[in-house]
This record gives structure tokens, sequence and C-alpha cells, in this order.
């Protein structure tokens, strides 16, 4: 005996699409978010950090001048992310001075830099939202810094001695890096 199929009516049709499209729509809605997205990483911690003075000598309309910066030199637990252009997702300031954080050692290093224009009388100026604040910096004053990692992990607030540079500081080497 063969089968027979009931006859395929229009709006039996329009169900059956209907039923389809939605079936096929929560499936790709259910696969979308593993397709494409990734857990984001934890935030990095600071596990390391400190401060010196950094001396470089610069030229000017045919003039040598030494040009004095405090440095901030900081380790993370891990590499800190990149925007497209490479350029580090990160922010960090000495004595309300912000600055551009770079690696110490390339792209592969967990250690970063961040330097803070000294001037002549010995102050670093930064910016409050109370106004202008100038801010001693000598060898022994001791400076605010703050470092600010992406992924929204929490704003590294600290106190460090401001210190004469010494071999290896450029390099890290005091945190290992």
């Amino acid at each position: 005996m063969p089968i027979t199929t009931p006859a395929l009516t229009p709006r039996r049709a329009a169900t059956t699409i209907v039923v389809a499209l939605a079936a096929t729509l929560a499936t790709c809605t259910a696969l979308a978010p593993l397709a494409g997205a990734q857990s984001p990483a934890p935030p990095a911690k600071v596990t390391g950090a400190y401060l010196y003075i950094h001396k470089i000598e610069a030229s000017s309309a045919g003039r040598a001048k030494i040009q004095p910066f405090a440095t901030l030199v900081f380790r993370t637990d891990r590499q800190l992310p990149r925007r497209f252009d490479g350029l580090i997702r990160a922010g960090a300031g000495i004595a309300d001075q912000r600055g551009s954080v770079g690696s110490v050692h390339g792209k592969a290093s967990r250690c970063y830099q961040v330097n803070a224009r000294i001037k002549p009388d010995n102050t670093i100026t930064g910016t409050t939202a109370a106004g202008v604040q100038q801010t001693k910096a000598r060898a022994g004053s001791r400076l605010p810094v703050e470092i600010t990692t992406a992924n929204g992990s929490p704003t590294v607030r600290r106190t460090l001695t401001l210190r004469n540079a010494k071999p290896g500081d450029v390099s890290g080497k005091p945190l290992g890096c």
C-alpha cells in the first residue's frame, strides 16, 4: 500500500517555513557566543614598582642639555593587553602628571615604564580636579603614583620614594625584568 501525504496547502507551507526559521534562529543564537566571544581575561595585578631619576641628554638649537625625568618602572603578573595598533591599554601617572606607558623589554615583557618631566626648579607639574599642582621632585622625595591597567581592574595607588639612578634601572633589573 502506497504512503500518501496530506496536500500542502499555502497555509500549511507558511507554517512549516516559520517553524523552520524559528528553529534555525534559535540554533544560531545559542551558538553565536561560542563562535566569536572570548572570556575576558582577569585583570593584571601590579607585583612591584620603583621610581628613579633618569637623566636624558637632549640637544636643542645646537646645544646639549640634560633633562631629568622621574621614571616609574612597574611589573605585572601578566602582559597588559594592547590596542589594534600595538599601544598598551594602560595608564600611569607620577604626582598627577599622566604619561604613556611603554614596555621595558619589548612586546613579550611584563615590565613597563612611564616618565614624568622634572622642571629646572625640581618640581613635577600635574593636573588635578582642583587645578595645577606642583610637587617637589628630588632624590628622597615621596611621590604619589597611580597605575591603571585595562579590563576594569582597580587603580593601584602607591607612594614611592624617588631615588637616584642605579645600574640596571633602565632595564628593570631591580624587578627581575
